[in-house]
């Protein structure tokens, strides 16, 4: 199951993006390269653009039709506003395997840019019904064993862990706010976990 992979190994993880008929490595980035990223794209934003992002992320504009609501111009400034978000979560994923002179300015000039940032959120950030539903799985919980009983970290510092990670050891607490869509199901998901945390 490759999420459990990504939970396991982390920034560790290497994979490839076929880029102009030759390999790309990237990896998963951490949550505070992510945090870094959006913090880029909000550097661009002026006030109005911020208070645009709030609402969409607040859900006062939820249907396409309130979407037309929003001017031209505005839509543009959020594309900018996605774009440079993205060209940063690349350039973190990538750096570690390019030369030092590597900078995001490189990465502007690449295409595909979309498509590899949409691989390494994949590898990086899930939901949290996906997340609970690999925590209940047999081989999310051995990894749980291990971490919690076991005592085997997921990695030697908290700065690495990517937001998938954090999330992971998160809800592998008894206390933990299990999110799932059907209530009877919270106590079979509780069991699980506990069984595996002291």
């Amino acid at each position: 199951m490759d999420l459990l992979r990504y939970i396991r190994l982390g920034i560790q993880y290497h994979t490839f993006f076929s880029y102009d008929s030759h390999q790309i490595t990237i990896r998963p980035i951490t949550s505070m390269e992510l945090d870094d990223a959006s913090n880029k794209g909000y550097e661009i934003c002026d006030t109005r653009l911020v208070s645009t992002l709030v609402k969409i992320r607040s859900g006062v504009f939820k249907a396409d039709g309130e979407m037309k609501e929003i001017p031209p111009d505005l839509m543009l400034n959020m594309k900018k506003f996605r774009d440079e978000v993205d060209y940063h979560i690349v350039y973190y994923s990538m750096k570690d395997f390019m030369s030092p002179e590597f900078i995001v300015e490189d990465v502007r000039k690449m295409h595909s840019v979309h498509a590899i940032s949409s691989q390494i959120l994949g590898m990086s950030v899930v939901d949290k019904p996906t997340l609970i539903k690999i925590i209940r799985t047999r081989d999310g919980q051995k990894l749980a064993k291990i971490v919690y009983d076991f005592k085997v970290p997921l990695t030697d510092a908290a700065w690495k862990l990517t937001d998938l990670q954090t999330d992971f050891l998160y809800y592998n607490t008894e206390d933990a706010p299990i999110q799932v869509q059907n209530e009877d199901e919270l106590e079979k998901v509780m069991e699980g976990i506990s069984k595996h945390v002291k």
